[in-house]
């Protein structure tokens, strides 16, 4: 194992925060109490440790804290939320394959996260924690695929696939490589933005030797533009790889105008292009972050009057049922 490799393992076996070492670190914040205990219960705490750095250098109560330290507020029964909001279930022809799109799939690759989102509309699913699919699932998927030849791109998603060693996730970007009618991979993560140390330079030859492939970031925030981000993202478009990223509109977290406009130009200036803005899915225990849709039109007018066209992403909203994303601005 290489040295690189024991630096990002070692960040990640460290995220997962217990409840009393979570008030030691943040008692100046967060209360004890029977109620924090049932929302860990519900969805435990990870961070990893630049991620809490982070936290420490841009404060307990600021933007990245938010996305991140658990609240009461999440125990909050809200009506029109729902655990499974996207009714993903309905779309899973096999376990860990969601075919919701006629040409492309999602697989589910691991229910590992680096980070716990508060606001994750897949965190009732996540909170068990498994680390991988059984590979028998893998081989199943693989044959779905092979007999849906109107499948032309298979996106790697979770959990965070990132999270997987690397030699896996080449047996299955070779596995769906394969395959001659999928043209296309797309792999969504949080990674650059969470353990920018994963992104090593064997990860980045793997990813690099398959087929077309797109790399689909997570940043909500100007502050999570680290100096560490910039130099791994360059390394990943400089070897070929596409970047684009999308952000989920959070309140108290970026919804004004400014933070985005920040968050935009920064991405823009790494040459990430911002790909869609995301209003919050309906799911239960994250309504606290909700932004009222005619606000975020707003704020989408407002950076259209300050951004060039491709630095503003496309406002939109997943609805059950629909076969895309639906377009709000």
């Amino acid at each position: 194992m290489s040295e690189s490799n024991v630096i990002w393992q070692s960040q990640l076996n460290k995220a997962r925060i217990a409840y009393d070492s979570l008030l030691t670190r943040f008692s100046d914040v967060l209360a004890g109490s029977d109620a924090l205990k049932q929302v860990l219960k519900d969805f435990p705490v990870k961070i990893t440790p630049y991620y809490l750095d982070l936290i420490n250098k841009t404060g307990k109560t600021g933007p990245i804290a938010k996305q991140v330290l658990p609240s009461v507020a999440e125990l909050e029964a809200v009506s029109g939320t729902s655990p499974d909001p996207l009714h993903e279930t309905q779309f899973m022809p096999v376990p860990g394959l969601l075919h919701k799109y006629s040409n492309r799939v999602l697989v589910l690759l691991t229910q590992t996260c680096a980070v716990h989102c508060r606001f994750c509309f897949r965190r009732h699913a996540l909170k068990n924690n498994l680390k991988t699919m059984l590979p028998a699932n893998l081989e199943k998927i693989a044959d779905y695929i092979r007999v849906h030849k109107e499948v032309s791109e298979v996106i790697l998603s979770g959990g965070d696939p990132l999270t997987l060693a690397s030699e896996a996730i080449d047996h299955t970007l070779r596995l769906f490589s394969g395959i001659p009618h999928i043209r296309t991979f797309r792999i969504h993560t949080k990674i650059p933005a969470v353990l920018p140390e994963r992104i090593t330079k064997d990860l980045i030859e793997i990813l690099s030797r398959y087929k077309t492939m797109w790399i689909v970031t997570h940043f909500n925030h100007p502050y999570e533009l680290t100096s560490q981000v910039i130099e791994v993202c360059a390394a990943m478009i400089n070897h070929g790889l596409p970047l684009l990223n999308q952000t989920v509109l959070l309140k108290n977290v970026n919804d004004n105008v400014d933070t985005l406009r920040d968050l935009f130009l920064g991405l823009i200036q790494l040459r990430i292009k911002p790909y869609y803005l995301h209003l919050l899915d309906a799911v239960a225990g994250a309504s606290h972050f909700g932004v009222e849709e005619m606000k975020a039109v707003n704020l989408l007018k407002m950076l259209n009057k300050n951004l060039p066209g491709y630095a503003v992403p496309v406002l939109v909203k997943e609805i059950p049922g629909r076969s895309g994303k639906t377009p709000i601005f």
